[in-house]
């Protein structure tokens, strides 16, 4: 490996374009103090990769570049390329000649260029990593380093020994594994920092698991807590309605009784109308009897009314007695068989009551008959006028006792009838209770149907639990690994889109067209369009290298459009493809068993002309 020659243009002291051809043996530069001889050294360190200002005097390392005379500007970019003669192989590069440069631009961009293609400092420093050249190596022998390895200043001279013996590589390998062990530590560090805030989350479902189970541990205690109050409810309601069937057995023995005494009391009013003229004193009797009659029978009214009162008092709580089946059965047996009691009851006391009006009627004619001979006695008293007189006297007082008696009569015949009118209402109730009955225990069937349903749904959704909570523990392991993998495949997703948004690869003259003019979102790169064959990604992208990272416009006038962009924008001109190109043929070529590379490479049919002259 031989140095061939230095491009020099706008670094430090060198505002021209100058060259240096090392074509001899030995080469010398010579010049007074001041010509900058030093400015060459650091030129080929600094085009080598060094970093350090300081290694280069500077005070800032935009410094490098020409900052102008009196009689001239300043320049705008500082440019070194470094030839080398690879004939022997020595550099791991298919090219004979090797070629590095480095810029630097007044804005502060900078780019590394291999054979005049766009790459990284990394490249630059693996291409020579095993050589023994570096932009600090023992190669090159700067102002002052004699005497620091004479010194054996900060190991100078183990760093020498290093670098002759050619184990500096090892040492450059070691730290960079180094670097990617501690990167890899500091991955399994958040790694450990998923998996305890995912213990965190199982444990916060384990918590939720044990929530749900209590939960339904109590759902069934109250389940059974409820059918015993529903129990205990029942048997209270059953023992009210039997008290209240008590009370109305005791109000229907009253009203029989009323009943009686109402007979007896027509048996009497019939005796005193056939006695009224001569039994003054009986009918002052038979009137006190009267009023205790009447005072018995307001008695049982109230008692019926608060009868009717408790019966109403059961028919609002009869909702409640809807879901208690088994009692409610039973006692709508025994309720049936008062009702049928209560309707015998009722047909005797309407018979009862048939007969007392059929009295009543006997008790009118006898009325009528009285009073026609009333009439025919004082027709033919008139003879005699002071015993006629005295006799009407006495008719006048019967006449208004029984016309009292009569009015009496009528009223408890009123009062019969408002009593088989609530008789008959009673019994209506009664019915509308047997139907109520009924449609309880229609509810309560349809109740417990859906209670066994239910409970087949709560057990099958019980197996399903316990299963998907298998599922879920033998889930865990790999739920775990697949969200590691995941954040490791999101960690480079993300390192290679900030990549891509940088435009990291291309040249700061495309990266300029594309954030200074809007190209990024106008024309593509032969990047974006072209697609290759899986296996041959490495063949195509060194073939076309020059120009993946080219913009692909469609005509020529927008290409010169382009290139006058750059050159007032003062950045380095760069490749520009045309899409509209004429194709030239390519001749027959065998190799062997290669295939030719557009064999493997294609575009759309927009580009396939461009692509086709590129591999031609």
């Amino acid at each position: 490996m031989r140095l061939v020659k230095l491009e020099i243009k706008g670094f430090k002291s060198f505002a021209k374009d100058t060259v240096l051809h090392f074509g001899e043996d030995v080469i010398g530069v010579v010049g007074p103090n001041g010509s900058g001889k030093s400015n060459i050294v650091d030129a080929i360190r600094w085009v080598l990769g060094e970093q350090k200002k300081g290694e280069l005097r500077l005070d800032k390392m935009s410094s490098v570049i020409f900052n102008g005379t009196k009689k001239r500007k300043p320049g705008n970019v500082a440019q070194v390329f470094l030839t080398f003669d690879n004939d022997r192989g020595v550099l791991r590069s298919e090219f004979q000649q090797v070629t590095i440069g480095r810029l630097l631009y007044r804005n502060g961009d900078s780019e590394y260029r291999l054979n005049g293609v766009t790459c990284r400092r990394k490249d630059i420093t693996d291409l020579f990593v095993d050589t023994g050249i570096e932009s600090n190596s023992y190669a090159i022998i700067a102002l002052g380093m004699v005497d620091d390895i004479l010194a054996d200043k900060d190991n100078s001279r183990l760093r020498m020994l290093e670098q002759a013996a050619g184990i500096s590589v090892y040492k450059v390998r070691k730290k960079e594994t180094v670097n990617r062990l501690r990167r890899t530590r500091e991955d399994l560090d958040r790694v450990e920092d998923l998996l305890h805030e995912i213990d965190g989350n199982l444990k916060d479902l384990e918590k939720q698991a044990r929530r749900t189970k209590r939960y339904f541990e109590i759902k069934e205690n109250y389940r059974e807590l409820s059918l015993d109050y529903a129990y205990l409810s029942s048997r209270d309601l059953n023992e009210q309605q039997a008290s209240v069937a008590s009370e109305l057995t005791h109000a229907q023995t009253a009203q029989d009784e009323g009943e009686a005494s109402v007979a007896q009391l027509e048996a009497r009013v019939e005796s005193a109308k056939q006695e009224q003229l001569s039994q003054e004193q009986f009918l002052a009797e038979r009137r006190r009897q009267l009023g205790t009659v009447v005072s018995k029978l307001r008695n049982a009214q109230n008692e019926q009314q608060l009868a009717e009162q408790k019966i109403q008092y059961l028919s609002q709580n009869r909702d409640k007695l809807v879901a208690q089946r088994e009692r409610a059965t039973e006692e709508q047996t025994r309720l049936t068989r008062a009702i049928a009691g209560y309707e015998e009851q009722l047909a005797k006391a309407q018979k009862l009551e048939r007969e007392q009006l059929g009295l009543q009627a006997s008790a009118k004619t006898a009325l009528e008959a009285h009073q026609a001979s009333a009439q025919a006695v004082k027709s033919a008293g008139r003879e005699e006028a002071q015993r006629l007189h005295a006799h009407e006297q006495a008719l006048l007082a019967a006449d208004r006792e029984i016309a009292l008696t009569q009015s009496r009569v009528e009223a408890f015949e009123q009062e019969l009838a408002n009593r088989a009118r609530n008789a008959s209402h009673q019994s209506e109730q009664l019915a509308s209770a047997k139907t109520a009955s009924e449609e309880a225990q229609r509810r309560y069937k349809t109740a417990a149907a859906k209670l066994g349903e239910t409970e087949s749904r709560e057990a099958t959704r019980a197996v399903d639990e316990q299963r998907l909570r298998d599922e879920l523990d033998q889930l865990g392991p790999l739920l775990r690994e697949a969200q590691s993998q995941r954040q490791l495949i999101g960690n480079e997703v993300n390192i290679l889109q900030a990549a891509l948004d940088r435009m990291e690869g291309s040249s700061e003259s495309v990266k300029y067209l594309a954030n200074k003019h809007g190209w990024k979102d106008k024309f593509l790169l032969l990047s974006d369009v072209l697609e290759v064959t899986p296996g041959y990604e490495r063949a195509i992208e060194a073939l076309l290298q020059p120009y993946l990272h080219c913009y692909i416009v469609p005509d020529r006038s927008t290409a010169a459009e382009g290139l006058r962009l750059l050159s007032e924008g003062q950045q380095a001109v760069t490749t520009i493809l045309i899409a509209e190109v004429e194709v030239q043929p390519a001749g027959a070529v065998e190799v062997g068993s290669a295939r030719p590379a557009r064999e493997v490479a294609s575009a759309t049919s927009q580009y396939a002309a461009l692509l086709d002259t590129l591999l031609a």
